[in-house]
């Protein structure tokens, strides 16, 4: 478990990027998943309490939460690889579309009340993909954004701008 310095550390690290704003990152080639101003990032990548209150998790992705039905675009383009609500491996993530941009880099969109892109279709940055929900594990309306490099979770933030 970890000491209660590094749980306080994680959750003012939290409170604090609930304050980020679209464009206050790296730029990596991605685009916010969800237009400027139509979020607010409500749990960050890393280590926090679980919204469950189930004790500690890893967080894999960044959290933007936006009323129901706002649109969710493709942080950059690629061909859509899953489309559909979401089984093992993918368990928890509600309706979920997955975007591979190269051999080596996905983009995850979970959670979504809506999905509008099916398995095999490109597509173009920006283009929308799906629109935000609370399907799965999730306790309120939001888009759960990853990226996976050699299928592995890294932060986000660095690749957004």
């Amino acid at each position: 478990l970890l000491s209660w310095v590094e749980r306080i550390k994680s959750e003012v690290l939290r409170y604090y990027d609930q304050f980020k704003t679209a464009g206050s990152s790296g730029s990596g080639g991605f685009i916010y998943p969800i237009s400027a101003g139509k979020y607010r990032i409500s749990s960050g990548y890393g280590t926090r309490n679980n919204p469950t209150g189930k004790g500690v998790q890893f967080h894999k992705g960044v959290d933007l939460a936006a009323r129901y039905g706002t649109d969710i675009h493709a942080a950059a383009a690629g061909t859509v690889i899953y489309a559909q609500f979401a089984a093992r491996p993918y368990t928890g993530y509600g309706n979920l579309v997955i975007i591979r941009q190269t051999d080596t880099t996905i983009s995850m969109y979970g959670h979504c009340s809506k999905l509008l892109v099916s398995v095999g279709q490109s597509v173009t940055q920006g283009q929308t993909i799906a629109q935000v929900g609370r399907t799965g594990d999730a306790d309120g309306n939001h888009c759960h954004f990853e990226i996976r490099v050699n299928g592995k979770s890294v932060n986000p933030m660095p690749y957004l701008s």
